[in-house]
């Protein structure tokens, strides 16, 4: 299986992960086309890759699990999700002391010794496009800012049908495509402070899986409703620089769940969100791990909080899921048909998560740099 995963990051690394996406057509024109087609198996699900390779189910749980670093369903997300295995084997996972803030600090840091400077709080009304083009951006407060370029890193579908809310002839597909997708799945998350103990810790990453994992995937996609027995991903990282007591350590737990909106689940319910709460503790210490007797302080984030917060619609933080062959065509490309407009963030390709969305800006970056001749900054 490990050696199947291997090839298929071969084959997909250089000409659809670290690389823009333009069109299917740019992958057609490859001359080792059909080699590359019987490693990917596009035809092919990942739930039928490992019924196929892992005759133990909990090995294909595991295989699984990979759909939803995409927000997606494995009985239809595509194969080459699998060489997410060989890149977790081989480069590792990667923590940064202090926690992900520390990164977005640094990010911040060298941006403004560069000369970037920033406008925080100042939230965006529209797009402006002109023949075609960007001309820049319309705050709230009615201060419009030229532009020759603008990054949006907002869900492809706030900046296609709200951002830009007239309708431009560019744009059908783009609406099409994102109207035809399917939302990918939300998170519900619990951050917790909890006492150390030093006698049993946890690994940095724990995951819990149920007995019927098809079921989650039923509640999520067709039933849109919580899932009685989640998967539950749990993130105890042993990082004395994320907690400002000694005594303390922090927790991150995350189980999948449907997004919120009126055609879906209804997550403003503040009630059910701390029963559900309350099931989740209950079912992580009915697997031996005490919390209760640990906790100091509890915070919930449902997918309507993270809809408030960081405006992913329904809290489907992926953007679009990878469900079906073609999901990812679907996705929004980094180059819009508007010209001197780009998309990063996990709504718009390579896709959702850290490294994904990092590989976006780097895309972005540089697509704005061949376009408007742009050189690196010498002495920083």
């Amino acid at each position: 299986m490990m050696r199947r995963a291997e090839k298929m990051w071969d084959v997909s690394r250089e000409p659809f992960i670290e690389n823009e996406l333009r069109s299917v057509f740019s992958l057609l024109k490859r001359f080792s086309l059909l080699r590359d087609l019987k490693v990917i198996a596009p035809w092919k699900s990942l739930r039928q890759l490992a019924e196929e390779s892992m005759p133990d189910k909990h090995l294909r749980f595991i295989l699984d699990r990979y759909a939803t670093y995409s927000g997606s369903d494995p009985r239809k997300a595509p194969a080459v999700l699998a060489s997410i295995a060989f890149v977790e084997e081989s480069f590792g996972a990667w923590h940064i002391s202090g926690g992900l803030g520390v990164l977005a600090k640094l990010v911040h840091e060298r941006a403004e010794k560069t000369g970037v400077k920033f406008h925080l709080n100042s939230p965006v009304q529209k797009i402006n496009v002109h023949r075609g083009k960007t001309t820049g951006i319309t705050l709230e407060t009615g201060e419009e800012i030229l532009a020759d370029a603008v990054v949006a890193n907002a869900d492809a579908s706030l900046i296609y049908n709200h951002l830009i809310a007239k309708k431009i002839r560019k744009l059908k597909k783009v609406r099409k495509n994102l109207a035809k997708a399917d939302p990918s799945l939300a998170g519900f998350s619990l951050l917790l402070a909890m006492r150390k103990d030093e006698t049993e810790p946890l690994s940095h990453h724990t995951v819990l899986f149920p007995t019927d994992y098809d079921s989650e995937f039923d509640a999520i996609f067709n039933e849109k409703k919580p899932v009685t027995e989640p998967t539950i991903y749990i993130c105890a990282p042993h990082d004395a620089a994320m907690s400002n007591d000694e005594n303390l350590e922090s927790w991150f737990v995350l189980v999948n769940a449907p997004a919120h909106g009126p055609n879906a689940f209804d997550w403003n319910n503040q009630e059910f969100a701390h029963d559900y709460a309350n099931s989740i503790i209950d079912q992580i210490e009915s697997r031996g791990i005490p919390v209760r007797s640990r906790l100091e302080s509890l915070t919930i984030r449902t997918p309507a909080d993270l809809e408030n917060a960081v405006r992913a619609p329904g809290g489907s933080i992926y953007g679009t899921s990878s469900n079906g062959a073609r999901a990812a065509f679907m996705r929004a490309k980094n180059r819009s048909p508007i010209k001197g407009l780009y998309c990063v963030g996990g709504s718009a390709h390579p896709g959702g998560g850290l490294p994904l969305v990092g590989l976006s800006a780097e895309m972005v970056a540089n697509a704005i740099g061949n376009v408007h001749n742009a050189k690196p900054l010498r002495n920083h």
